[in-house]
């Protein structure tokens, strides 16, 4: 992950991660890291759902965290408020 970070920084792309199975770990030794967390200069979007963090498949509820580091979602952060409200 660090190093996709690292190539997303030189090359400033901002991250999509699909986190739908946030906090789900079957080894303890390696537990679930949030993308948005690793970095203080990519700007990262993360998605979840409740259907596979709490096994109720079929059920349509999820979010989007913005990392909007240095402003850079802005306009993203605008228009997706805009958009929930259709």
């Amino acid at each position: 992950m660090l190093e996709i970070l690292s190539v997303a920084d030189k090359h400033r792309i901002p991250i999509i991660s699909d986190e739908v199975y946030h906090g789900l770990s079957y080894d303890p030794e390696r537990p679930f890291i949030s993308m948005g967390v690793l970095s203080d200069n990519v700007p990262v979007i993360c998605t979840g759902a409740l259907s596979k963090i709490f096994c109720v498949p079929g059920w349509r509820c999820g979010w989007t965290i913005v990392y909007n580091t240095h402003n850079y979602f802005d306009k993203v952060i605008d228009n997706l408020g805009k958009h929930s409200m259709i």
